[in-house]
């Protein structure tokens, strides 16, 4: 009788969150940023928006906290 041996297939999936922000002021001047959040993806829809609504979550705080983006606003605001 032939021997089977089981085999074990982990399959991990991850979010990847990518946000380009362009500020433009009146000027024409431009400034782009990129934001990126990663994290693991489970298998269930609660689980699913849960992982994607954290990253979307730490790249607005991201966005906020950026000295770059902060000091072009604050050079081109009117």
């Amino acid at each position: 009788m032939p021997m089977y041996k089981k085999a074990v297939y982990v399959i991990i999936l991850f979010v990847d969150v990518a946000i380009s922000v362009v500020a433009m002021a009146s000027s024409g001047s431009t400034s782009t940023r990129i934001y990126n959040e990663q994290g693991p993806l489970d298998a269930s829809n609660k689980k699913i928006a849960s992982a994607i609504n954290k990253a979307l979550t730490n790249i607005i705080a991201d966005m906020a906290n950026d000295p770059e983006t902060n000091q072009f606003i604050k050079q081109n605001a009117q």
